[in-house]
């Protein structure tokens, strides 16, 4: 029987939270500073140890799929407030998108103190078709996080601001995987006559030590402090 550490509960509660991890997250954000062999060996053990089952899809070529197995999902829900549908099979048409969104929650991680609230426990909330996650903060604060890899239309971003604008949050942030995504964005959020709290960052400006979020109103440092 494998002797579970922290961190394996803590990969384990993040791929169920997520539906998946690749092994590139274990590697980067769980074994930060250690030999990627070590990352690969560990998830081998809990494979062997029937919590983990390890796939591929033609979206990510070779790279490794982690997911749950039951015993592996039986596991999390003792570390998570969160009781999530987990799919048996995985979306194709979102992967690429929801690979995204987990690199942008575990890098916020680093950055902020508050708890990560998964978009499949938002289901019901007022605000649950704008975010792709949520950090809530011990004082109650919450800052909506949505990841753009590819654009909407220019009257759903006028919708989406003007629901922003009446639910009064705290913040919206904005992550473009894309140069692109970022310029486009960027100029609707400059013209856009509303007074909201929503910033925008490129996700390769975000990995950089000193991450600035563009807003309206001027460039802000988001990450100068760990909790809000």
């Amino acid at each position: 029987m494998l002797d579970l550490q922290k961190r394996d509960y803590d990969i384990l509660q993040c791929c169920y939270e997520q539906k998946f991890l690749l092994l590139g997250h274990v590697e980067r954000f769980f074994f930060t500073g250690c030999a990627t062999q070590n990352a690969r060996q560990r998830v081998l053990e809990l494979e062997k140890s029937g919590l983990l089952r390890i796939q591929t899809s033609p979206v990510f070529g070779r790279k490794k799929i982690l997911r749950l197995t039951q015993d592996g999902k039986g596991l999390s829900l003792s570390q998570t407030d969160h009781k999530l549908p987990y799919l048996k099979t995985l979306d194709t048409k979102t992967l690429s998108h929801d690979a995204f969104v987990t690199t942008v929650r575990l890098r916020l991680s680093e950055l902020w103190d508050g708890i990560w609230i998964p978009e499949l426990a938002l289901k019901g909330h007022e605000y649950a078709d704008i975010p792709d996650g949520v950090f809530l903060f011990n004082s109650g604060k919450k800052v909506l996080v949505e990841i753009e890899n590819s654009l909407k239309g220019k009257s759903r971003y006028r919708e989406l601001f003007l629901k922003l604008e009446k639910l009064k949050i705290f913040f919206c942030l904005y992550v473009a995987t894309e140069d692109y995504v970022f310029n486009s964005l960027k100029r609707l959020i400059e013209v856009y006559p509303k007074n909201i709290p929503l910033g925008l960052i490129s996700l390769k400006h975000l990995e950089t030590k000193s991450p600035i979020v563009f807003t309206k109103k001027g460039d802000v440092n988001l990450f100068s402090r760990r909790s809000f």
